[in-house]
């Protein structure tokens, strides 16, 4: 299901190829879902929570990537 699509492209985040592109079509894919269910009717309280738990999740991925880059950008002036 839609809930089930949301979840492996969180999944793909944090383990896909470093492109600008890879990030965009995934957190694309997640809005569109997301988006998806608000214009179901889907404006609960628990789809509010559920939403805010996964921007939670998608920001922490996202911070691993940046100390991943960061941790590699200054490796490179180690040389």
């Amino acid at each position: 299901g839609l809930y089930r699509d949301i979840l492996h492209a969180v999944e793909d985040l944090s383990m896909c190829a470093y492109t600008s592109e890879m990030f965009s079509e995934l957190l694309s894919k997640i809005q569109a879902v997301i988006d998806h269910l608000n214009l179901e009717g889907h404006t609960d309280t628990n789809l509010e929570h559920w939403v805010a738990e996964l921007n939670k999740q998608i920001e922490g991925i996202l911070l691993q990537w940046l100390a991943h880059i960061i941790q590699v950008w200054c490796s490179e002036f180690d040389r």
